[in-house]
Formats: C-alpha cells, sequence, structure tokens
C-alpha cells in the first residue's frame, strides 16, 4: 500500500468526524457560555476596578503603545492561556489514542480549566477594556479604532477556547490520524507558547 492509498484509507475512516463538526461546535460554545455567566459580574467588576486604579495610578494608562497591548502587557499571560489550550488539544488526542479511564479524566479536566481560565480572562478584559475605553474617549482618542481593538481582545479569547475545546466532543472516539494531528499541534504549540514565539 502506498503513503497516499494510506492517508486516503485514514481520512475514510475519520469522516464521520467531519458530520458532526456542528454539534461539537455548539457544544463548545455552550459550555464556554456556562462558564461565563458564572464569571462575568465578579471578575468583569475585577477588570473595572484594576481600569481605574491603573487610571488613577501616576503613568497607568500611557496610550503611546496601541491599546490591546495595554490590555494584556502586566495584567494576563496570553503564554499561559496558549499552554492551557495546546495541552487540551494533547489530552484529547491521547484519550482517543488510548481511551483509559485516567486519560479521560485527564482530558475532562483540562478542558473544564481551559474553559474557566478563558472565562475570567474574557470578563476581566470586558471590565479593563471598558475603562480604557472611557479613558480614551476622555483623551480625545477615535473611539472607532478603540472599540476595534477593545472587541478583539475581549472576543479573541473565547474564540480560540471555544475552538481548541471544541474536539473534546469526540473525546475517545478520533479516528487515530485526527488524533495524532491533535497530539502534535498540542505539542508545538505548547513548545512555542512557551518559549513566546
Amino acid at each position: 500500500m502506498s503513503f497516499g492509498d494510506w492517508i486516503k484509507q485514514q481520512l475514510a475512516s475519520c469522516a464521520p468526524a467531519g458530520q458532526e463538526v456542528v454539534p461539537a461546535g455548539k457544544d463548545s460554545v455552550l459550555a464556554f457560555w456556562a462558564c461565563l455567566r458564572q464569571d462575568w459580574a465578579f471578575f468583569g467588576i475585577c477588570g473595572i476596578i484594576v481600569g481605574v486604579l491603573r487610571g488613577l495610578w501616576p503613568g497607568g494608562f500611557e496610550y503611546a503603545a496601541s491599546l490591546p497591548q495595554q490590555l494584556f502587557a502586566g495584567l494576563v499571560s496570553s503564554a499561559v492561556l496558549g499552554v492551557f489550550l495546546f495541552a487540551a488539544l494533547v489530552f484529547i488526542g491521547l484519550s482517543s489514542l488510548l481511551p483509559r479511564d485516567f486519560l479521560l479524566g485527564a482530558c475532562d479536566q483540562a478542558v473544564l480549566r481551559v474553559r474557566q481560565f478563558a472565562s475570567v480572562m474574557t470578563a476581566f478584559l470586558a471590565g479593563y477594556g471598558l475603562i480604557a475605553l472611557i479613558r480614551g474617549a476622555a483623551q480625545g482618542l477615535p473611539l472607532g479604532q478603540e472599540l476595534k481593538s477593545v472587541a478583539l481582545y475581549v472576543f479573541i479569547v473565547p474564540v480560540f477556547c471555544v475552538i481548541f475545546t471544541a474536539p473534546v466532543y469526540f473525546r475517545g472516539r478520533l479516528c487515530r490520524l485526527l488524533a495524532w494531528v491533535l497530539i502534535l499541534a498540542g505539542l508545538l504549540g505548547m513548545a512555542l507558547s512557551a518559549t513566546g514565539i
């Protein structure tokens, strides 16, 4: 059997997963929303408080840098979230290759922690971004541009969370080729996140 035939055979065995992409995405969105509903009030208020304190503190808001950089600089670590996201992919892939109870449990825990961490970050950044918008408007910065910057960083975390945790829908039943792809992508992503590339 040639390599091309082997790939075709592997893809044919993965075909049923393609039919369940929409339910997997919907499941991931609903699971993230359930976490966010619990976190938005408390962590959103925390973001507002930190935004106000940074605005009152000398040199708290310096608009020389772009607002997205201001949002992430010194507040939350995108590298930590990246490692969590990619570790979840590794566990999802491993739980399909070796459907053992401890791996299935580790997979569930990794995905739950990713959703919780992403939910906290999203709520915090939304509150912080609101204060940054108000401060930017008070200083005469273009509101549309600042709004796009805040929206980008508030919504990018949930989007990545939903995409990277959707494969857990197939936990323990992904075809071998897709499981290996997730593991390799996860390991590469973890290495890049940890090195800050």
